[in-house]
């Protein structure tokens, strides 16, 4: 396989594309120039230059970016209620799920709750002293009632009584028979017994009025005393969830990375604690060119290397692209973040590391100079390339290529290429394919720019 690039910066990048521009175009101009002033001069076969053995060998395109690592998350944990601070995990502990990370002084959670407690033992106690009143009262209101049912029976009674009387006196009247000072006290006697009738007909009305807002005022008041104990619950529920509150457990595990406060102080509710790191995967999130970015893709492979472990690579895969990229020095970059398996806790947040991202694989590529790549005028893929291969009877014959990758002076190629097969070094007027134009000198400085993205299929 051919080795693996590496690059430090866009900057960097565009000097070499440059300087391997000019160097090319400057060797292809010497050889064409030789070509045209020196065909005769130079008959010596042993003068021309040594063809360009193909070897065949998978290359791998790669992206490089440094950053720094990062756990895969990090969470600060907060006080679910006020209180001051009794105990607090050490950093650099750690922890699993449901571990006490931090408790608070119980003391005033106990008495809360034993205040919450006798509250609702009072609203309690309160709501059956209500129900009992009511059912007594209740209970003097309907033997109320019922006198004044009785009572008004016997008025009922009195009057029919008195128009009795009345209607015998009338008649005797009538008859001569009767004083008139009977007849009149029969009619003083039957208003007497019609007034009293109305009387106690009204005071049952009031009595069964009454009842009925007796009826409507104890339900309200029943309801009262009931969400008198609702209220007195929810607090005493709430004074069990503060002191639940008061120990704060890891919800996953991690390190403890730092403490916010210490043992002693007082923190109010979400006041922060301490923070807990999951160093088992790390992220690295690195900057890599705008020309490179179309490159990269999530899910990708990637190599990781760090200054603190020289003698190990760790393997990592592209977990995220920006979106939006950001301007850096001039230059558009974009954010991507390669995560890393980190179970063994060998590597730690906050060490620095370059990741090299696989971006492409080629089974069968082969290597050749810059100079021997010319561009063929009718060429639509801007990847495409001409070579000139040797023919057993010494000609040469264009073959096209495709430019997957450049390092150095050296072009990565693939296409229509065989084991063994021979490459002119460099490209010719000469040797330019027919009905395709001649690529002139410095014909073969037309690609093999760093990165440009790799083009897949065959040319």
């Amino acid at each position: 396989m051919t080795a693996a690039r590496r690059r430090t910066g866009a900057g960097a990048i565009r000097i070499l594309v440059i300087l391997a521009l000019v160097a090319a175009a400057g060797g292809g101009a010497w050889w064409w120039f030789l070509g045209r002033t020196g065909a005769n001069a130079a008959t010596d076969a042993d003068a021309a230059p040594a063809p360009v053995v193909v070897a065949l060998a998978p290359h791998e395109v790669t992206v490089v970016g440094a950053g720094t690592l990062e756990p895969g998350r990090s969470v600060e944990f907060v006080a679910e209620a006020r209180g001051t601070v009794i105990e607090l995990a050490d950093v650099g502990t750690r922890v699993e799920p449901g571990d006490v990370l931090a408790r608070l002084d119980p003391d005033p959670f106990e008495r809360a709750i034993a205040d919450a407690e006798s509250a609702l033992a009072s609203a309690r106690s309160s709501r059956t002293a209500l129900v009992a009143n009511q059912r007594d009262a209740r209970a003097e209101l309907e033997r109320s009632i019922e006198r004044a049912v009785a009572a008004v029976e016997d008025a009922r009674t009195a009057l029919d009584d008195a128009d009795a009387d009345l209607a015998l006196q009338e008649r005797l009247a009538d008859l001569g028979s009767a004083s008139r000072n009977a007849l009149e006290d029969a009619r003083t006697a039957r208003e007497n017994a019609a007034e009293a009738l109305a009387d106690a007909e009204a005071d049952l009305a009031r009595l069964e009025e009454s009842r009925e807002l007796r009826a409507t005022r104890d339900a309200e008041d029943l309801r009262a005393a009931d969400l008198a104990i609702q209220d007195a619950e929810t607090a005493l529920e709430d004074a069990r969830d503060d002191r639940a509150a008061a120990t704060t457990t890891a919800s996953f595990a991690g390190i403890v990375a730092e403490h916010a406060v210490q043992t002693g102080a007082t923190v109010v509710q979400d006041g922060a604690l301490l923070t807990v790191v999951d160093d088992a995967t790390l992220d690295l999130p690195v900057e890599i060119d705008e020309t490179e970015i179309a490159q990269v893709a999530v899910g990708q492979a990637a190599t990781l290397t760090l200054d603190a472990l020289p003698d190990a690579d760790v393997a990592g895969e592209v977990v995220g692209i920006a979106p939006v990229g950001r301007i850096v020095s001039n230059i558009p970059v974009f954010e991507v973040t390669v995560a890393i398996d980190n179970a063994d806790r060998t590597v730690r947040p906050g060490m620095t590391a370059e990741a090299e991202i696989t971006t492409a694989r080629y089974e069968a590529t082969a290597t050749v100079p810059l100079a021997a790549l010319a561009t063929p005028p009718d060429a639509r893929d801007p990847q495409v390339r001409i070579v000139q291969r040797m023919t057993d009877g010494g000609d040469p014959e264009p073959v096209r290529v495709r430019l997957v990758d450049s390092l150095g002076f050296d072009a990565i190629v693939t296409g229509d290429l065989a084991e063994g097969d021979r490459l002119l070094p460099t490209a010719t007027r000469d040797a330019a394919p027919t009905g395709e134009g001649r690529s002139g000198p410095g014909g073969g400085m037309g690609g093999g720019v760093p990165g440009q993205g790799p083009p897949g299929g065959r040319p």
